[in-house]
């Protein structure tokens, strides 16, 4: 094979200035014989120097750095590119003839191209570009071993196109193809960087997702891919708009498993997916897939909870063991879900916190508390001050607009900041970010806002926590009073947590008081306040209105 660059004033061609009368017919010879050309360029096939090269090689030849090749000059170098794939550059020769520079590629440099193409023809699908089966394979093998050293899961995504079949019959293989082309390209868009996406063959695409911490982050992506693919595509020189669906199979792993396991699973997956009604998802482990997307699906309706107005707080009073007055109250949210009725926080809070959800719905309820005390206030419905205690999550401590979010809400509503209680779990007060959550607690005290820790002793309790920080109170755990009266042992236990706590200088509540019997108990033991089904349940704030006045009135 030569090629033969066109002579304009005695210098080479091929500077990217377009090609010559001469050179289009020679390129359009070159076309139909499975070459194309660009640049100044003529293709003559009378001699191929490597001999391994057939017609159904596509070569593009692009002058890239060209010297003058007069005068003993180095010979010009050009790029030679198989499939658009793969590039390699080649050495040429050039002679001066009469009918312009006869140029001969390099044998060995050709055939170079030649090794490389057929390379990456054994690990890619050459109608999509992406990865085949047998690259799948070895990639999902090195990903299993790797998921072995990690402790993290690999998940497999086995989907194909709804009604494909239909689509070939009816447009043609042409705009199937199309089809499958666009297909790829959305897979690879909404995939992340470290997948690969994979076609095995036909309609038939597999994505390989590594460091799955759980199988709800495998149907979030497989979430993404539904959407994407529904979307209409426009294919065909006409520009056909199709409507395509997709169904996937998911196989989600933390352990150990074979390769050709891991992928047939999610093959099994894709066929439940089709035989429940296609355009959705399901998981090889039945388990997994109900309850993954009986998560997803209320983390959609949570997300939409605050706008559709589903979010309401009850209260439930703190009492003092002293007084026997009631002089708090703790906010504590509910969700009136639709089809599952009133939600309690420990039915959702999970999930809130998991997806982010927590930080707007902790400002929700920072507001609404806030407002609620404001309105006892102005309609003089409560005879005493309360204070207001809210949980929050350490994700919104560490919202860098948290403090102000306090304030603003604080201020809008005439709220003097020392009513405000914020109960923090203790085990937020050993995290890793523990240095940060110390920052933002310290500028709320300086505030003027207290701290409680919530739930103390409940498996994470530590002395250094009660002495890091500037907290006035702690909330002991429920589970240390539900044998109190029974066991001498629970007993001295939660002496020794009332000691600690006034060793200290902390004032304490106690959780979860069900009886007269625990709170006589919690009374002698020195316990400062106490919370529980005993003196009132959680309310809304028309009923702890007449039950403070109730409960003030008997005290008196």
């Amino acid at each position: 094979m030569h090629l033969v660059a066109s002579e304009d004033d005695g210098a080479p061609s091929g500077d990217g200035q377009g090609p010559s009368a001469t050179s289009v017919e020679a390129a359009r010879a070159g076309r139909r014989a499975g070459y194309k050309v660009l640049g100044d360029v003529e293709i003559d096939l009378d001699d191929d120097p490597v001999g391994r090269i057939d017609d159904s090689v596509i070569v593009l030849l692009d002058d890239g750095e060209n010297g003058d090749v007069r005068d003993g000059s180095p010979a010009p170098r050009f790029r030679l590119m198989v499939d658009a794939a793969r590039t390699s550059e080649v050495a040429i020769d050039v002679v001066r003839e009469e009918d312009g520079w006869r140029v001969g590629i390099d044998p060995m440099n050709t055939a170079l191209a030649a090794t490389e193409d057929l390379a990456y023809r054994a690990t890619h699908d050459l109608l999509t570009g992406l990865a085949n089966r047998s690259a799948l394979l070895a990639r999902t093998q090195i990903a299993i071993e790797r998921s072995e050293r990690t402790g993290l899961g690999v998940a497999v995504l086995y989907l194909d196109i709804d009604r494909f079949k239909r689509i070939n019959d009816s447009l043609g293989h042409q705009i199937g193809d199309d089809v499958l082309v666009e297909v790829a390209a959305r897979l690879e868009r909404v995939s992340r960087p470290t997948d690969l996406v994979a076609r095995l063959g036909g309609d038939e695409f597999v994505i390989l997702c590594e460091d799955i911490h759980e199988p709800r982050d495998a149907a979030v992506i497989a979430e993404r891919v539904l959407e994407e693919i529904q979307a209409p595509l426009m294919v065909g020189d006409d520009n056909v708009e199709l409507a395509v669906g997709t169904s996937i199979g998911i196989a989600f792993e933390d352990r150990h498993v074979a390769t050709a396991d891991l992928v047939k699973r999610a093959d099994q997956a894709l066929l439940r997916a089709k035989e429940k009604g296609r355009g959705r998802y399901e998981f090889h482990d039945q388990e997994q897939s109900v309850d993954t997307i009986k998560r997803l699906e209320m983390e959609r309706q949570l997300r939409a909870a605050i706008s559709l107005d589903q979010l309401s707080l009850e209260y439930q009073p703190i009492m003092s063991t002293s007084s026997r007055l009631v002089e708090a109250v703790e906010a504590l949210i509910r969700w009136d879900h639709p089809q599952l009725g009133r939600l309690s926080a420990s039915e959702f809070i999970d999930v809130a916190t998991e997806t982010g959800l927590i930080v707007p719905i902790g400002r929700w309820v920072l507001n609404e508390a806030c407002r609620q005390l404001a309105r006892w206030e102005s309609q003089a419905q409560c005879e005493t001050s309360l204070t207001m205690h809210i949980n929050v999550a350490g994700s919104q401590l560490l919202d860098q607009s948290f403090v102000q979010a306090v304030a603003g809400a604080l201020k809008d509503n005439g709220i003097d900041s020392s009513r405000l209680v914020l109960e923090v779990d203790e085990a937020v007060l050993r995290a890793s970010e523990s240095a940060e959550l110390d920052i933002a607690m310290a500028r709320l005290i300086d505030y003027g806002v207290d701290f409680a820790i919530d739930h103390y002793g409940r498996g994470y309790g530590s002395v250094a926590n009660l002495g890091r920080l500037p907290v006035p109170m702690v909330k002991i755990d429920k589970s240390f009073v539900a044998e109190i009266e029974t066991s001498p042992q629970a007993r001295a236990v939660m002496r020794a947590l009332l000691d600690l706590a006034d060793a200290y200088e902390l004032t304490t509540i106690v959780e979860g008081v069900e009886s007269m019997r625990q709170f006589q108990i919690l009374e002698l033991l020195g316990c400062g306040a106490c919370q529980g089904y005993l003196l009132g349940a959680p309310m809304s704030p028309e009923e702890i209105v007449g039950w403070l006045k109730e409960s003030n009135s008997d005290t008196a």
